[in-house]
């Protein structure tokens, strides 16, 4: 693995709650190996616990508005494997469907104009990172 290499970083609701330990141990493993996760400023919950039931567009958004605080052009790593899966999937449905994209940006409480047309570059898991 690189040195001195930055990472956005979303914790989720459990790394930053139940699982405070896993986040700590997270996050010395990788200042250990020279990669500085940088936490996303303002971050809300993906939703995966229980947007998708209640609605369609909560469940897009949630995750959306997440990626819309991601630094364009660099990797964010996500260690929850439910809310990855939830980021994933709206970067996947935001990249493939434009007018989406553009019914986002003109959301005010998810900040217009705030997502790039890119996004972050890939939404990763911590396993992706284990193997360099």
């Amino acid at each position: 693995m690189k040195k001195n290499v930055t990472l956005s970083y979303y914790p989720g609701c459990s790394l930053s709650s139940t699982a405070r330990e896993n986040n700590a141990s997270l996050v010395a493993v990788f200042e250990r190996l020279g990669v500085l996760l940088e936490e996303l400023p303002d971050w809300n919950c993906c939703g995966s616990s229980s947007a998708h039931s209640i609605d369609a567009d909560l469940a897009l958004w949630l995750p959306a508005r997440n990626l819309a605080l991601a630094p364009p052009g660099r990797p964010l790593l996500v260690a929850c494997p439910s809310c990855l899966l939830h980021l994933r999937q709206a970067k996947g449905h935001l990249d493939e469907h434009p007018a989406a994209r553009r019914r986002f940006r003109l959301k005010p409480r998810f900040g217009p104009g705030r997502m790039s047309a890119s996004g972050p570059h890939g939404v990763r898991s911590f396993c992706c990172y284990g193997n360099r």
